[in-house]
């Protein structure tokens, strides 16, 4: 069955709400798909779609719960991360091979977390933020933070946190690598966004993607004893 959008859905936060009911329609889309047997592309294109899509709602909408110093901000963003993992997860599975997801149980997943995560959880800050966003020449969730608050003050502590790493690189890769580990030095909201991007995507084991995304696999038939 379909998501229906609705005002039940509502917090009053644009482009929360908007992202939220884009959610819904990649979900649909997604479930419109398995459901008339679409091709494997397509479905996987879907996964894409919503994984990518789910990781830019996060973005945002972490950024404004910095912004208004929610309390369980910490808490929140863990959620995230265990969602993105899960998303991140099942997609790869279904790449390398889709008969190992059942996909009426993923659409199933992905539907029932949607619905409960906004009515429950993302409902759960809005009386921390509610009829005040909008109001902050700060309440802008796209825009990038200012050069001083990506600043952090290196303690001697911190220096003593630092490890050097050696290591082999294709020569075109170099810069980026060393700019990933200036960004990680400075430990800055820049910082937690690349550990974030890396570390769901290419730090996972097989054994962690089997426990994330283990809810919608199929399960394997254990052989039936012959009868004598």
């Amino acid at each position: 069955m379909a998501l229906q959008w609705s005002d039940d859905y509502k917090l009053g936060i644009k482009v929360i709400d908007n992202d939220h009911e884009g959610l819904f329609e990649a979900v649909n889309s997604l479930q419109g798909h398995v459901e008339a047997g679409a091709t494997e592309h397509s479905i996987l294109e879907d996964l894409d779609f919503f994984a990518r899509y789910v990781r830019e709602h996060f973005d945002r909408e972490e950024l404004i719960l910095k912004q208004y110093e929610y309390p369980n901000f910490h808490e929140h963003m863990l959620q995230h991360r265990n969602i993105r993992r899960s998303v991140f997860a099942i997609r790869k599975l279904y790449a390398d091979d889709p008969q190992v997801i059942d996909a009426e149980k993923m659409t199933g997943f992905f539907s029932g977390w949607l619905r409960n995560h906004i009515l429950k959880d993302d409902m759960a800050y809005l009386p921390f933020i509610g009829v005040n966003f909008g109001r902050r020449k700060s309440d802008n969730p796209s825009k990038k933070p200012s050069k001083r608050e990506r600043q952090v003050n290196e303690t001697q502590e911190d220096l003593d946190d630092l490890v050097p790493v050696t290591l082999n690189v294709p020569r075109e890769a170099r810069d980026v690598i060393g700019r990933c580990a200036a960004i990680l030095r400075l430990g800055s909201i820049d910082a937690e966004e690349l550990r974030q991007f890396v570390v769901p995507l290419y730090g996972m084991t097989s054994e962690e993607m089997v426990r994330y995304a283990g809810i919608v696999m199929k399960k394997e038939k254990k052989d039936e004893p012959q009868s004598n």
